[in-house]
């Protein structure tokens, strides 16, 4: 789940479902230049950082689908 994402400086971090630290991803790393908000379910690759510590790559949707925010989820629930 994306914990936090700001467009105009092009970064993120993404809470990981098997918990550990907060993945960073750069604006780059969305697929198609997706919306990416807080709350939205992705999937993602793991690689390293600049620094050496785990980020977050070819962010996109669930299954390749639109991203999909977690109250979305709790409407059509």
């Amino acid at each position: 789940i994306v914990k936090f994402f700001n467009p105009e400086k092009g970064f993120g971090f993404i809470v990981p479902d098997g918990g550990g630290p907060d993945l960073f991803f750069g604006a780059r790393s969305v697929v198609d230049r997706q919306k990416i908000s807080a709350d939205d379910i992705v999937e993602f690759d793991l690689d390293k950082g600049r620094n050496g510590r785990p980020c977050a790559i070819n962010v996109n949707g669930v299954n390749g689908k639109c991203v999909q925010t977690t109250s979305d989820l709790l409407v059509a629930g």
